[in-house]
């Protein structure tokens, strides 16, 4: 007589890990994907246009996949003309989109961030003419160059003692869209980035590590 023919097991999968709601909100409200996040820190705006202020959340993933809220929510401002998706050079509006978190500098020193920081010398300035070759980068010269208007960074005590560079507009460049969008220090609304107070901007970079590839979503 012929042994019956036996069934390979199965290992049985794993479920899915069950999100917090508040993330999942987020995630809609960006129209984004749980699938689409890749990384492991995630940092999520949410404007209000009307009173140009905003909420900031900020997510880590763990090793089963679950993203939780590890500082915030942090109270902020948007750009004082609102926020869009298209946003024209020298127009003081927030950008919406999802954007890599670059880098942090500022007119202070390094503060013990793990992000790449560099303190600002006053050969130091952010390139705002659209109709320069080097629109929306970050020039340290003495010998000045082929623009007619930036932010000479060293100047900038108030708004940037700390400052994080996200990838808005940078790779490749598009001059017929804004520059100089960053996280840094306001308790107004601002020229177009997203601004903080001082202690908040100083928790977030404390936090913020190249290693889990930040990423920050802005939306409305």
């Amino acid at each position: 007589t012929e042994k019956p023919t036996e069934k390979p097991t199965e290992k049985p999968t794993e479920p899915p890990v069950k999100q917090e709601d508040k993330f999942m909100e987020l995630l809609e409200m960006c129209s984004l994907e749980l699938e689409d996040i890749k990384v492991n820190q995630m940092m999520f705006v949410d404007a209000d246009e009307e009173s140009l202020t905003c909420e900031i959340y900020c997510y880590q993933k763990d090793s089963t996949g679950l993203f939780t809220q590890q500082i915030g929510p942090f109270n902020g401002y948007i750009g004082s003309a609102g926020i869009d998706k298209m946003v024209a050079p020298y127009e003081e509006k927030t950008p919406t989109g999802l954007f890599k978190i670059e880098y942090a500098f500022g007119t202070k020193g390094d503060p013990g961030t793990p992000l790449e920081y560099t303190q600002f010398t006053d050969a130091d300035y952010w390139i705002t003419d659209p109709n320069s070759q080097n629109y929306n980068r970050w020039m340290t010269t003495y010998d000045g160059g082929d623009w007619t208007t930036s932010q000479w960074l060293f100047e900038y005590t108030v708004s940037y003692p700390y400052a994080i560079v996200m990838n808005y507009n940078r790779n490749p460049v598009d001059r017929s869209q804004g520059s100089a969008k960053f996280i840094h220090v306001s308790y107004a609304p601002t020229k177009g980035g997203i601004g903080m107070s001082e202690s908040d901007i100083l928790t977030l970079l404390y936090w913020l590590n190249p290693s889990d590839k930040p990423y920050i979503a802005i939306a409305k």
